[in-house]
């Protein structure tokens, strides 16, 4: 066999043709792999700036372009650098998003951190033509740790790469890293505006802070050849590096074309006609430029653009096509006060307009109110809007009630709410839950689902939320409570808790107790607080001493305060000199003062002088005062004109006052028509008023006609009203009805009220009925009543057990009640031992009574002695006595002479007598005379004497004639008359023709009479008849004739069954009875039976009843049943019973058992037993001489309860041996408790007929008694 043979034999071998086929499959493989592979990858680059790089290779220019500085890790950075690791070493989500103000080094610390990792690659996105270019990610290398998508500025790309959410959705799921750079403030609301919540809530927080110190500022400067820090170094490392006041300086050298040019670039840039992050075509700059020199040639324009590049306002493009610009540079140095108002017209007749122009125009508006003007001008153009615009208006506005205004208008345009518009308005509620619920509310009317949106965050489908997005979720919720159940979710899917979770749920508590129960129970678990732990707890302190004690512990722990801190509690200390020692220690811990610093401290010193002393200071230490320092010195001047001077001199020295400023020195005004003036000056120096101006000018203008022509110059000024316009326009309608019509106007407006609004309408209402029916109703709308509330309400409810209730009310939904609550209930009480108690509870709950207090209690005291000694207890609580204090006690004086004591020592206090003090000095002398040579003393001391004054002398006169000549003198002296006056001279005239000629009189004066004068009348007539007659005279008047008139009738009348026709015929005619004229008529029955229905009908009635009510009745009846149902009844109406109804309980069970339980029942209670009472239990115990005898001995003394003639004298009875009442006889004498009748009958009968003992018995009365 050849070769040739073997070798065909071998190649025709199964085995050898498998061999051969498979390495020509691997070289087909190798090849397409090469060839299509590499396209893959040509394909991959143009939509990213280059395939994956070695993080070890990333370069600063890669991101920013700028000037790569030296690996120096600031201090402010080390601590970022464990968070970011902890973050990358995570199972879950590993997405990474640095935030920090303006050239604060994110770039430089995403670039120094991500180089020192190992086996990390990097995918660099190329903005500029993405959504064009992008079809699939590029595989990472295999050998690879972390694969990060890296993009910085995430805010500049969210313009060209709509289809970034999708993308980094996209990234996620195939397993990449998302690290994004933002700058906080409004280049953040741009990215949660844009970004779903779901993709957001997958991101880790990580917040360089602006507080780089001055020392190691100036170490890093140094290494980069620069010997000392700029002037206006801020904290920022980007600040070393690019001095703005010398930027400021180049910039003002620029000619003329130079500053064009920027100012161009700038106008493109606010209405984003350019490439993010920093690019504009210089075709697009030719085009606007031409609008301002249509002869400058393309010479000039690159010379300039050369010039501009060396002064650093440029950066080189490596594209010729277009220009990059310094973004920060072109913010604060060009036209900083450039508003996209002002050209947004003029640019758009150059460049075509659509909604992603004028939304970006929008955005770049300074204000609000700016933002809505373009909105405007869009509609104006007939373009149509989607919710980006709304989300942006939103945002700018940031306020939750203003939102949902724009989410009325979307509606009209059939614009759908999508997550972004969600987003914005549950953000803009600021955590407020009463916001945040009308927000939820609203939408759910539109068929979201808003809290189930939320919760659903929980099951994304594709994206897991870890612990940051869980934290993220917790911030949004806005709520402890659902916070908590956030918290308690991710403790159940094992995912432990960091710091920032506790912060969330501590600053979200808004209670120190709470946030100090998480602190412990934070360091219980191994969780370390940090600065900002500390910084909230300080600020929820409720004073400057618990603050401090957080302040010095978080020194002890190691941990340094920052710049938030020391002002937190700068603003605590609401003392100047706290704020002082905090002062200092900023100054000694080198932070750096600022004006901020200063401010606070004016403000605290609440003295001008002093105000003024610290602004020399501030000058003097080279820090410049701002606006706000100015405001502060003017809220502290005196009087206006020293305002308006500081006012001038601010604007002396260039600082532009703002509308707070001018709102400020409006309220030193005081005046509605120097506001005019202020005002229009406001307007001639372009200043744009705000709400905050025009509410004070409409609460100045103090009438509702005036008010709403301001209300409707607003609305002309694209200024809406807000919750505080409607307030001041409902408080100066004085009006009720009027007040609920623009309740209702507002409500139509989409702006929902507030606790102000209700507690005005109150006010407004003067009825209890009308009150309570607001206050279901703002419950319902889910507003949580406050004090003021109920203060207001108890007041309208005029009765001591409804304002009691209240008060129970107020403390079970933990509304604390204030001195002005005590003080009304302490009134309404009108019982001086009901006052004491509640003085006691006042004092108990560390609210300290003032002068008012005392004097509603010495007014009730209604007894000399007894207001002497709340005098004296004034005097030792260190409270001031005024006039009305002693104008009281005057009046409970039991004589003239007592009076005229209090009358010297008041002089001697310095308390000028008042016409009020005379007035109860003249009706204390009881005289005449007296109370004439009063009357003359305060005409000569120029004290003018009033109507009440003059009544009060007219009714000593006890004589018509005298009383005749006064209402002359008065007439003279041109007092005005009263119907009081009147009233006075017909009853003292005591003759009813008399009286009704003085009325016929008064009727012809156009003095209106009322139904009181009519009662005098009706009692001087001394008939029914005639009585009868001017009761329908008063009718035909049309006036309301109440109780009071029909009780006169129904006391002229002779029987019960009269009574009943009267109180009948007073129903009929309209007017309900009340509990008083009910409790007439069953105390006139003198039949339960009758009692009973009456009750019934009360409670049918829905007329109050309470215990005196229930009271009247059981006194009907001596039934046990028939008072425990009634007793019964009481308890299931909630109507606390009192010492009157036990006892009578008691007494009619006649049985010790039930009568123990009554009284175990009401010790329980709190409702003390009297000598009534313990008389009661010992009558129960009748055959048992020892157990009663127990009941005076031991029970009583224990309720500092003591005995009476009837306590001994039942216990004699029940005793039952006449040796032992002797003995309690005795007793009962050395104890000054004298025997009565009663207590003779009992011994009489006990000595019987036993003649010693007859005779001992006199014998010891004669002694003892006689």
């Amino acid at each position: 066999m050849d070769n040739w043979q073997i070798f065909d034999r071998i190649i025709h071998h199964p085995l050898v043709i498998g061999i051969i086929l498979a390495i020509f499959s691997a070289l087909l493989a190798t090849f397409f792999r090469l060839k299509w592979g590499s396209d893959d990858k040509q394909i991959a680059k143009k939509a990213f700036k280059s395939i994956w790089i070695s993080s070890k290779k990333l370069a600063y220019k890669d991101l920013s372009g700028r000037k790569e500085y030296s690996e120096k890790y600031p201090s402010t950075q080390n601590n970022l650098t464990n968070k970011v690791q902890e973050i990358l070493n995570r199972s879950d989500s590993k997405n990474v998003l640095v935030i920090s103000e303006a050239m604060a080094g994110k770039t430089y610390f995403t670039v120094n951190y991500l180089k020192k990792l190992e086996k990390t690659y990097v995918l660099i996105p190329n903005y500029d033509r993405f959504d064009e270019l992008f079809e699939f990610i590029p595989k990472a290398p295999k050998n690879s740790k972390h694969k990060i998508i890296l993009l910085d500025d995430i805010h500049t790309c969210i313009k060209t790469i709509t289809r970034l959410a999708s993308f980094i959705e996209q990234a996620i799921d195939e397993g990449y890293i998302i690290w994004a750079n933002t700058i906080s403030g409004s280049d953040f609301e741009i990215v949660r505006n844009n970004i779903p919540i779901k993709i957001l809530s997958s991101f880790h927080d990580v917040s360089i802070p602006s507080s780089l110190n001055k020392d190691e500022a100036l170490k890093i400067a140094q290494s980069e050849g620069i010997e000392k820090l700029p002037i206006y170094f801020d904290g920022n490392i980007g600040s070393i590096f690019y001095d703005i006041t010398q930027v400021k300086e180049r910039y003002n050298c620029l000619d003329g074309i130079g500053k064009l040019l920027l100012l161009v670039m700038k106008q493109l840039y606010l209405v984003g006609i350019y490439y993010p992050p920093t690019q504009i075509l210089k075709s697009n700059l030719r085009k606007l430029l031409e609008s301002y020199e249509p002869n400058i040639s393309s010479e000039t324009v690159n010379k300039k653009i050369d010039v501009l590049e060396k002064n650093g306002f440029l950066l080189k493009s490596k594209d010729p096509k277009s220009i990059s610009f310094e973004e920060k540079y072109l913010r604060i140095v060009v036209e900083p006060d450039l508003r996209v108002k002002d050209f947004m017209k003029s640019i758009s007749e150059i460049f075509p307009k659509n909604v992603a122009t004028y939304t970006q125009a929008m955005q770049s508006a300074t204000s609000y109110v700016e933002a809505e003007k373009i909105y405007k001008e869009m509609r104006n153009d007939n373009i149509h809007p989607h919710d980006r615009p709304f989300s942006v208006l939103i945002g700018k506005a940031n306020d939750s009630d203003v939102g949902l205004t724009w989410l009325k208008e979307m509606d009209k345009l059939g614009i759908p709410p999508g997550d972004f518009i969600i987003n914005a308005l549950l953000r803009t509620a600021h955590g407020d839950i009463d916001k945040k619920e009308r927000v939820v509310a609203e939408l759910e009317l539109r068929n979201i689902k808003v809290r189930e949106k939320i919760i659903n965050l929980l099951d994304a489908s594709k994206i897991n939320l870890d612990l940051y997005g869980y934290n993220n979720l917790m911030n949004l919720s806005g709520s402890y409570e659902k916070a908590l159940e956030i918290f308690d979710g991710m403790k159940q899917n094992s995912i432990s808790p960091d710091t920032f979770t506790y912060n969330i749920l501590i600053k979200l508590s808004k209670d120190i107790n709470k946030g100090l129960e998480l602190f412990d129970e934070m360091i219980a678990s191994n969780i370390s607080p940090d600065v900002y732990t500390y910084g909230i707890l300080i600020s929820l302190s409720p004073n400057y001493c618990e603050g401090k004690k957080l302040h010095d512990k978080m020194k002890k722990e190691g941990i340094i305060p920052n710049a938030t801190t020391y002002g937190t509690l700068m603003m605590l200390a609401k003392s100047y000199e706290n704020a002082v020692d905090v002062f200092h220690e900023i100054k000694q811990n080198k932070i750096g003062l600022v004006a901020s610093n200063y401010n606070v401290l004016i403000q605290l010193s609440a003295d001008i002088n002093k105000g003024l002393e610290l602004f020399d200071e501030m000058i003097a230490s080279n820090i410049s005062p701002d606006v706000y320092t100015y405001g502060i010195l003017i809220s502290l001047s005196p009087n206006y004109y020293e305002g308006k001077k500081l006012h001038d001199k601010m604007k002396r020295e260039g600082i532009i006052p703002n509308a707070t400023t001018y709102g400020t020195l409006m309220m030193l005004a005081k005046s509605y028509e120097t506001t005019l003036d202020i005002f229009n000056d406001m307007k001639l120096n372009k200043i744009i008023p705000d709400r905050v101006i025009y509410n004070t000018l409409i609460k100045l203008s103090d009438d509702l006609k005036t008010g709403m022509k301001l209300r409707q110059e607003m609305v002309a000024s694209n200024i809406l009203p807000d919750i505080f316009t409607f307030n001041i326009l409902i408080s100066v309608s004085k009006d009720y009805t009027k007040g609920r019509e623009l309740l209702d106007e507002m409500r139509q407006l989409g702006c929902f009220p507030d606790i102000v609004t209700y507690d005005t309408l109150i006010n407004l209402s003067n009825d209890f009925d009308i009150a309570i029916g607001l206050l279901f109703e703002l419950i319902n709308l889910k507003i949580t009543p406050n004090v003021i509330t109920y203060n207001s309400i108890i007041s309208l409810s005029k009765n001591f057990e409804r304002g009691y209730r209240l008060l129970e009310e107020m403390k079970r939904n933990k509304i604390s009640p204030d001195i002005i609550t005590y003080n009304t209930l302490i009134k309404l009480s009108n019982d001086l031992e009901k006052g004491k108690k509640l003085l006691n509870e006042m004092i108990s709950s560390n609210i300290l009574p003032d002068v008012f207090t005392y004097n509603i209690l010495i007014y009730l005291s209604k007894n000399i002695k007894k207001g002497i000694e709340l005098l004296e207890e004034m005097n030792n609580q260190k409270v001031e006595p005024d006039a009305v204090t002693y104008s009281t006690l005057i009046g409970l004086s039991v004589d003239f002479e007592h009076g005229m004591i209090l009358f010297e020592e008041m002089k001697k206090r310095n308390i000028i007598p008042t016409t009020e003090i005379y007035g109860a000095l003249i009706n204390l002398s009881g005289d005449y005379k007296i109370g004439k040579q009063l009357f003359d003393e305060m005409i000569e001391k120029r004290i003018k004497p009033g109507v009440k004054t003059y009544g009060t002398l007219m009714n000593l006169t006890h004589d018509f004639k005298k009383a005749k000549k006064l209402f002359e003198e008065m007439k003279k002296n041109e007092i005005p008359l009263n119907v009081e006056i009147y009233g006075t001279l017909i009853n003292l005239s005591g003759d009813y023709k008399i009286g009704k000629q003085l009325f016929d009189e008064m009727i012809l004066n156009g003095i209106e009479s009322d139904n009181e004068i009519y009662g005098t009348l009706m009692n001087l007539s001394h008939s029914f008849t005639k009585a009868k007659q001017l009761f329908g005279e008063m009718l035909s008047k049309n006036i309301p004739p109440k109780n009071a008139q029909y009780g006169i009738l129904i006391n002229l009348s002779d029987s019960y069954e009269k009574a009943k026709m009267y109180f009948n015929e007073m129903i009929k005619a309209g007017i309900e009875p009340n509990g008083k004229t009910y409790g007439a008529l069953i105390n006139a029955s003198k039949n339960y039976k009758i009692g009973k229905q009456l009750l019934d009908e009360m409670i049918k009635k829905r007329i109050e009843l309470n215990v005196v009510t229930y009271g009247t009745i059981m006194n009907l009846t001596h039934d046990f049943q028939q008072r425990k149902k009634l007793y019964d009844e009481m308890i299931e109406k909630e109507i606390k019973p009192n010492v009157h109804i036990y006892t009578m309980l008691i007494r009619s069970s006649k049985n010790i058992e039930i009568g123990r339980m009554f009284l175990r029942e009401m010790l329980a209670k709190g409702i003390k037993p009297n000598t009534f009472t313990y008389n009661t239990v010992i009558w129960l115990y009748k055959y048992n001489y020892q157990e009663a005898l127990a009941v005076m001995r031991y029970e009583m003394p224990i309720q500092q309860i003591k005995p009476d003639v009837r306590t001994y004298t039942q216990l004699m009875n029940i005793s039952g041996n006449f040796n032992i009442a002797i003995d309690l006889l005795e007793e009962m004498c050395k104890k000054n408790i004298f025997p009565n009748e009663h207590t003779f009958r009992v011994l009489t009968a006990l000595a019987g007929n036993d003649i010693d003992k007859q005779n001992k018995l006199k014998k010891l009365w004669n002694e003892k008694v006689s």
